[in-house]
């Protein structure tokens, strides 16, 4: 079997974070790797079987009845993103392409990384720059501007050696409420807005982490509608 990682992202497996082992439809395939480990008494890592993170795991689960080969396919072309560089103190800078994935709560998770890291200086509330990312050529998001909720929450992720583990907690709650939209539904600026409401007003980094796992473990409930 092979060891424990998301076969969607770079989250590294650690006591902090947790893998999810998917199994997804059986093939001839499969059959015939199954029998061939049976004739051997061999064991090894199922063709059929991926790990997942607990934030690509969701989404993966709900594919499990298709082909591994159908699903993956379906999991990235669903979940394609770029974010892009804003330039604001040279308006007629077009946007640059800055990174590009898949997965939406992990592009999201770095588009919220990146827009903190306009928040370094922890006063500045009209940065020269800025991000926002196109998801599988339908939407436009971006984070709104920044306020003192942002603000705060920028300056404890500063405190974290590797911020990205606390902004995928960030980015699998985003990805979560846009899902759940309707496309008429979409605003943006308002499922940003509740996210920082939610957590926006933690003073420090466990705190932080507690309400963040408290939302994910049970979104349905805490999440406003």
């Amino acid at each position: 079997m092979m060891p424990p990682e998301c076969c969607l992202c770079d989250l590294p497996g650690g006591t902090d974070n947790e893998f999810n082992l998917v199994y997804f439809a059986s093939t001839p395939e499969v059959k015939q790797w199954q029998h061939k480990m049976e004739e051997s008494g061999l064991t090894g890592h199922p063709p059929n079987a991926a790990w997942f993170c607990q934030f690509h795991f969701p989404a993966a689960d709900q594919l499990s009845s298709l082909p591994i080969d159908q699903a993956m396919t379906e999991l990235k072309q669903d979940g394609s993103w770029t974010i892009y560089y804003l330039d604001f103190f040279d308006r007629e800078t077009p946007p640059l392409p800055h990174e590009s994935g898949f997965g939406l709560a992990q592009g999201l998770a770095l588009l919220w990384r990146n827009s903190m890291d306009c928040t370094r200086g922890g006063t500045e509330k009209y940065p020269l720059n800025g991000y926002h990312l196109e998801w599988s050529n339908r939407r436009r998001i971006t984070i709104p501007p920044i306020n003192d909720d942002l603000l705060r929450l920028g300056q404890l992720v500063h405190q974290v050696e590797d911020p990205l583990p606390l902004c995928m907690r960030l980015g699998h709650l985003h990805a979560d409420s846009i899902r759940r939209r309707k496309d008429d539904q979409f605003d943006c600026h308002n499922e940003c807005d509740k996210l920082l409401e939610l957590c926006g007003k933690e003073e420090t980094v466990a705190s932080l982490i507690e309400r963040l796992d408290s939302l994910i473990r049970d979104i349905e409930r805490d999440w406003p509608t």
